[in-house]
């Protein structure tokens, strides 16, 4: 009797059971989107394996041309390139191609740049895995090979294609390659369409994402001792630098353009009258130059070529043994403010050549801390330390931060400023 009762219990239980089972979703099929983001993930794998297996250049070409296509149609492909080991695989294949019998060395080097460069856009993991496990000396060994090759215009397009690594920028690829197409007889000639060739390119979205290649890029340009290399080289940093301040602000964390020490020699630079007088041409057509300024220059045809010289953070000129002889002096400079700073700054002094003992200064220009500029006349030097004690502050001097002012400065013997 007791088991007749438990026979409807267990029927039911195991109705529940049933039920329970049968409410158990069915696995839901794959959408095409995600199948062909597995395809493009298995072909980076197969492609990465491949090109060390594969013993042909061209065929080698091809894959990498395929790995770039991939990484730009899917950023995932990025995470598998470097898990496979793609950074290493191709950095060995730039050391062994230099030596190699390609008949195409920099085509191949450009692609290896590229895939490089695609790889690492917009992907802090791949740029931090270059750095550390793959290492920019390694590059600088492998492009250094390639400039040796003896093949026309390889030194052209491997200069080229660094730069376009540095500056993420494409078209710099066949850059130098260009530049070389055209007659280098008169220095005006050459200048005008390197300037032309930089300001056609998209430079307001290049940046520079690569800084530690930078010494590299300038290290090799100089080994050549091509002056033409030489200034068109200079002409995307000039541009990159002036539209972009996060550039400015990468140059500099590269270090590679720094101040002398303390106590170093400066000899005096070479005077390029032809160069220089371009320049101006350039400068003064473009109306960057103010009409005062341009009329004294222009009015004075004796007036000798200025020499330039830069400096960064509180550093200053000082001009001693200056004897004006009734005459003047007139100093141009460029400012540029990233932060004032809380004590004065001395920017320029000039030194009588009279003085005896202690230095006297005849002014001194200052930069004060709340943005304004003075004139210190007349003051005894008896350390580095400003003082402000009878500076005059120009009016309508407020130095903006961020931004370049140009200052002309003017100062007669006799007068008072």
């Amino acid at each position: 009797m007791l088991k007749s009762l438990l026979t409807p219990l267990k029927t039911r239980f195991e109705e529940a059971v049933s039920l329970r089972n049968n409410e158990t979703p069915e696995p839901v099929p794959e959408s095409p989107e995600d199948f062909e983001r597995d395809a493009r993930i298995e072909t980076m794998r197969m492609v990465v394996q491949s090109i060390n297996a594969v013993e042909d250049d061209t065929a080698r070409m091809d894959l990498l041309g395929e790995a770039s296509r991939l990484m730009q149609i899917d950023p995932a492909t990025k995470d598998v390139f470097r898990e496979m080991d793609g950074f290493l695989v191709l950095m060995s294949f730039l050391s062994t191609s230099a030596f190699s019998t390609s008949e195409h060395p920099a085509t191949a080097f450009d692609l290896v740049m590229q895939v490089f460069s695609t790889a690492m856009i917009d992907h802090p993991i791949n740029q931090t895995h270059f750095k550390h496990n793959v290492g920019y000396n390694a590059l600088e060994s492998s492009t250094s090979d390639y400039l040796n090759r003896p093949e026309p215009d390889t030194k052209a397009m491997v200069l080229s294609s660094l730069a376009a690594f540095i500056f993420q920028l494409p078209s710099l690829s066949a850059f130098l390659s260009t530049i070389d197409s055209q007659p280098h007889d008169d220095s005006d000639a050459t200048v005008t369409p390197i300037g032309d060739y930089i300001t056609q390119l998209d430079t307001p979205s290049a940046r520079i994402s690569h800084p530690l290649a930078i010494p590299i890029l300038l290290r090799l340009t100089w080994s050549l001792s091509n002056e033409t290399y030489l200034f068109a080289m200079a002409k995307p940093f000039d541009r990159l630098t002036t539209v972009s301040y996060a550039n400015r602000a990468t140059m500099a964390r590269s270090r590679s353009f720094e101040l002398f020490g303390t106590g170093c020699t400066l000899y005096p630079l070479p005077s390029w009258p032809r160069l220089q007088k371009h320049l101006f041409r350039r400068t003064s057509n473009s109306g960057a130059v103010g009409l005062k300024a341009l009329s004294t220059l222009k009015g004075n045809p004796q007036a000798r070529w200025p020499s330039f010289l830069s400096f960064r953070d509180g550093c200053g000129l000082d001009v001693n043994n200056l004897n004006l002889r009734g005459k003047g002096i007139s100093v141009l400079m460029w400012i540029y403010t990233e932060h004032r700073s809380h004590l004065p700054i001395h920017l320029f002094g000039c030194f009588s050549s009279e003085t005896r003992g202690a230095q006297s200064t005849l002014f001194a220009l200052v930069f004060k801390p709340d943005g304004c500029l003075a004139i210190q006349p007349g003051s005894r030097k008896a350390s580095h330390a400003v003082d402000l004690q009878g500076a005059i502050t120009l009016p309508g001097s407020m130095i903006q931060r961020g931004r370049w002012t140009h200052l002309g400065l003017t100062w007669t013997a006799g007068e008072q400023g």
